[in-house]
């Protein structure tokens, strides 16, 4: 929590995306070999992709959070965002580290939506040893 703190309240350009946003971004595990390229970074992401999915068996999907991120990093736009009042409680107790965030004006960005298609299309380009 101070870490978080320190970070939230530094005046820094952040944006915050949730689970709920990042696991829209998703792989499953008929689009193996996701990526069609032939460049080491096409064929190090199908490895990673391939043994994931074999040592979770239980699982269809793969979120790809990161990458979003990185993604976003690129190309803001493909978030929906609000600007948000965020702060972080670093009091020792029982509300150690309880996060309280208040729509409107604030320090922070936190998305709340992504546009799907692009996102991936953008992932999916540079991993395959594109460009922007």
């Amino acid at each position: 929590p101070d870490a978080a703190k320190i970070v939230l309240s530094s005046g820094a350009h952040i944006t915050l995306v949730g689970l709920d946003v990042c696991e829209q971004i998703t792989v499953m595990r008929d689009d193996l070999p996701w990526l069609s390229g032939s460049s080491k970074t096409a064929n190090l992401t199908n490895v990673i992709l391939n043994n994931w999915f074999k040592s979770h068996v239980d699982r269809e999907s793969y979120s790809l959070c990161d990458p979003l991120a990185g993604a976003a990093a690129i190309s803001p736009t493909l978030l929906t965002r609000q600007q948000w009042s965020v702060a972080v409680d670093n009091r020792e107790g029982e509300y150690k580290g309880k996060t309280v965030a208040v729509r409107g004006e604030g320090q922070v960005r936190v998305a709340f939506g992504v546009d799907v298609e692009l996102s991936k299309r953008l992932m999916m380009n540079l991993l395959n040893g594109g460009s922007e």
